[in-house]
């Protein structure tokens, strides 16, 4: 028996607030929600179809909430780092090594040396040579289509789960 639009709307509602709930982790209560989901798999394909298209439209929603907070966390960063700068330009044009209001204080202190190096100038002696090794892929890749031994490589096969309208039947 399916299951109406709107009952499975109310599920998809409930399954991701329970996600944000949790942070995005699939608790024992999330699991059993899903075992439920789970069975009778022809009758519910259209059921699965219509979870599957939800849940990728929440992971978009969040991803793009994501991208915005980052932003505006980013944002913010900057502009604590260009307000210590201010207040350091401000504090070293007026050769004053610290200001302070009714609550809080500023202090500019020597800090660690910071090193600068420019490669183009600098001696052999005080370089380290590096030699890395890293697979090449697309050739053992190809190697292994021709049906060539590649020790210590394979190509492992899976399966793809892909959706399509169901034309032929109704």
């Amino acid at each position: 028996m399916s299951k109406s639009l709107l009952l499975l709307v109310e599920e998809m509602s409930c399954l991701t607030s329970k996600l944000v709930e949790l942070g995005g982790e699939l608790s024992p209560e999330l699991e059993a929600i899903l075992d439920q989901v789970q069975g009778q798999l022809e009758t519910k394909t259209d059921s699965y179809a219509f979870f599957i298209e939800k849940l990728d439209l929440e992971a978009k929603f969040w991803k793009e909430k994501a991208e915005k907070y980052a932003a505006v966390s980013k944002s913010c960063s900057n502009l604590k780092e260009r307000l210590n700068g201010s207040i350091k330009a401000a504090m070293i044009a007026l050769g004053k090594d610290e200001i302070g209001g009714e609550e809080m204080r500023f202090k500019l202190s020597d800090s660690t040396p910071r090193l600068v190096i420019d490669e183009a100038l600098l001696l052999g002696e005080y370089k380290t040579v590096l030699i890395s090794e890293t697979p090449n892929k697309e050739k053992i890749r190809e190697l292994l289509k021709e049906g060539k031994e590649v020790t210590g490589a394979y190509l492992e096969t899976g399966k793809t789960l892909r959706k399509y309208v169901n034309r032929g039947k109704k």
